[in-house]
């Protein structure tokens, strides 16, 4: 909601404005992954890109992530 993206615009301004990088945790959705994007925010952790999985599973679920990424980055 507004209220919701205002604050977290606010700590994201606010954290830059101090050189900080800002990490959005509890991500879940694209929607809210997009309007993270939008906002500045640097790096983002949530359900969105994983489950929490077992250390067999890390390697293979922080390739997918990177390339994920990658793509968006491109699509940029």
């Amino acid at each position: 909601d507004a209220t919701s993206k205002s604050v977290a615009k606010t700590i994201v301004m606010l954290a830059q404005s101090c050189g900080l990088e800002t990490v959005a945790e509890g991500v879940e959705t694209e929607e809210q992954l997009d309007i993270i994007h939008e906002l500045g925010c640097d790096h983002i952790q949530g359900y969105f890109y994983s489950k929490p999985v077992s250390s067999a599973e890390i390697l293979k679920q922080v390739l997918s992530i990177n390339e994920c990424c990658a793509k968006r980055c491109r699509a940029a």
